[in-house]
């Protein structure tokens, strides 16, 4: 992505290209937000225009709203002569005598506002051919603004991972300090089997936090190397229940395995292994006290596929796409204040891509969800 600097040089210059293409005094890009329009930047040239940077309007007040929704054409010769625009308060207010709008749509379709142009006098009309070359310089402008966006989208959420990685390993951290200092001080209350089985399992935790940040880093970067074997998926899922019995009985979590019978597959078992215990912490850690999750082992023609259906709190449509993506939680987990980082189903797809797989996700908000890893009965040699 480019530097701030830069992408404020290629928005200023393209504001300054509309400027002079069009003839018209000024030329500044505004944003919709909250039913107002503000406008964030402007060309510096002085004119006789009362329009500049900071300034905040009510959408309804504004020609570009009118323009957006089709109310009036993208250019006003003469403002006066316009019945519309005439009785506008910016007309007199802000001593606009020709306009011009283009919409400012991002990669998404949203709206982000618009490029205009004015000038405090009527202007002669404009050739399809200039109207056309600023509505470039608007997609030029949209791709910025649409840079910065990524850009800031992906620092708030590595800000964010940072918290929820340093929430989630101190607690096992913290827990394994207070079992060693318990077991070094002799506390008579203290099982040392109990203790050990804990701390076994509190650093568990911690290696999982460790290892889905190296294996989603790793695969991202096109280095993920499998370790191919014929592997047991039944056996490897029963592992994975197994693991995940306690965290499920401690939450009220029925945990089903349906495996009828054995089913070999070529997989690199570790990497699958975490997976599925993603896939499974998950079902358990959103799912309602009394509910139950099933993992069932299953096969095609030519794939091996494990399902995880939860009867969880579940994910709104429009989100399920975005499973896949490096620290995104979905917004239910968010408003249910249930914790994590953002990286298990990022490991699950990235491990399911580095098998040439899928993961599969259907979803109902309050009515659970269900994820199906599929990959190859028989790995193919690169």
């Amino acid at each position: 992505m480019q530097p701030e600097q830069e992408r404020n040089d290629v928005i200023a210059r393209a504001m300054e290209a509309a400027r002079d293409l069009t003839g018209l005094e000024i030329a500044y890009v505004s944003r919709f937000h909250d039913g107002v329009q503000e406008i964030e930047r402007t060309t510096t040239a002085p004119t006789a225009v009362g329009i500049t940077e900071g300034m905040v309007v009510p959408l309804e007040d504004t020609y570009c709203q009118r323009i957006v929704d089709g109310r009036m054409p993208s250019v006003i010769l003469d403002t006066a002569a316009n019945p519309v625009t005439a009785e506008l308060d910016a007309t007199a207010g802000a001593n606009i005598g020709s306009y011009l709008s283009v919409p400012i749509r991002l990669h998404d379709g949203r709206l982000y506002g618009t490029l205009c142009c004015a000038s405090s006098k009527a202007i002669d009309p404009l050739s399809e051919r200039e109207l056309e070359l600023v509505r470039i310089l608007a997609q030029l402008v949209a791709h910025q603004l649409d840079e910065h966006e990524q850009q800031a989208a992906a620092l708030r959420a590595q800000q964010e991972f940072l918290a929820s990685v340093s929430h989630d390993l101190r607690s096992p951290l913290n827990a394994i300090g207070l079992l060693a200092d318990e077991l070094r001080d002799r506390v008579p209350d203290v099982d040392p089997a109990e203790a050990g089985r804990m701390i076994r399992e509190e650093a568990r935790r911690v290696l999982a936090q460790v290892d889905d940040v190296l294996l989603v880093t790793t695969q991202r970067a096109g280095a993920l190397r499998l370790r191919i074997a014929p592997t047991d998926l039944r056996a490897l899922a029963a592992e994975v229940v197994e693991t995940a019995s306690w965290a499920a009985q401690g939450a009220g979590v029925a945990l089903r395995l349906e495996a009828p019978a054995p089913l070999v597959a070529e997989v690199d078992a570790t990497r699958l292994r975490r997976a599925l215990q993603n896939l499974v912490d998950n079902a358990v850690k959103y799912s309602p006290d009394g509910g139950t999750t099933r993992v069932r082992v299953d096969r095609d023609a030519s794939t091996a596929l494990v399902v995880v259906a939860d009867e969880g709190i579940g994910i709104d449509p429009e989100e399920v796409a975005r499973l896949g993506e490096r620290f995104f939680r979905a917004s239910s987990a968010h408003e249910a204040g249930i914790g994590g980082t953002g990286l298990g189903l990022a490991t699950v797809q990235a491990v399911a891509e580095a098998h040439e797989g899928l993961l599969e996700v259907a979803s109902t908000r309050g009515a659970g969800s269900r994820f199906a890893l599929r990959v190859p009965l028989r790995h193919r040699a690169v």
